[in-house]
């Protein structure tokens, strides 16, 4: 459960993070494809520039919520050409944590969610 400066916390880096224009790591992607909707929804886990990784279906893995990024722990797949994305406009919520009252211990990781921003990958 967020205290009020935990809150504080998540509200500034979340602004911070939406600062940033593209999709970034956090971000949800609905992937091409007939397949079923859940197989198809990933989130951004590694930025290469011209291309992002995805992780496994779902919130699978662990994203770290710093000020101003997101980074991820876990399973990659392939990378997306970033041409073929397009932002829906849709947020989703995603898991992420940090250091409860910025205080870097062990044993001090605050789980929560946050509205992530939701893109497309074009079809061809």
């Amino acid at each position: 459960m967020l205290d009020a400066r935990d809150t504080e916390i998540l509200a500034h880096r979340m602004a911070q993070l939406n600062e940033r224009e593209g999709p970034r790591v956090g971000d949800w992607v609905i992937l091409q494809g007939d397949g079923d909707f859940n197989e198809r929804l990933r989130r951004f886990t590694h930025d290469w520039g011209d291309t992002i990784q995805t992780n496994d279906p779902g919130d699978s893995g662990s994203f770290y919520l710093g000020d101003g990024y997101c980074s991820y722990s876990g399973a990659l797949a392939p990378g997306i050409d970033k041409k073929s994305l397009t932002n829906s406009g849709q947020t989703r919520l995603g898991r992420v944590w940090f250091f409860r009252h910025n205080i870097h211990e062990a044993h001090n990781r605050v789980n929560t969610a946050a509205e992530f921003r939701v893109f497309l990958q074009a079809n061809g």
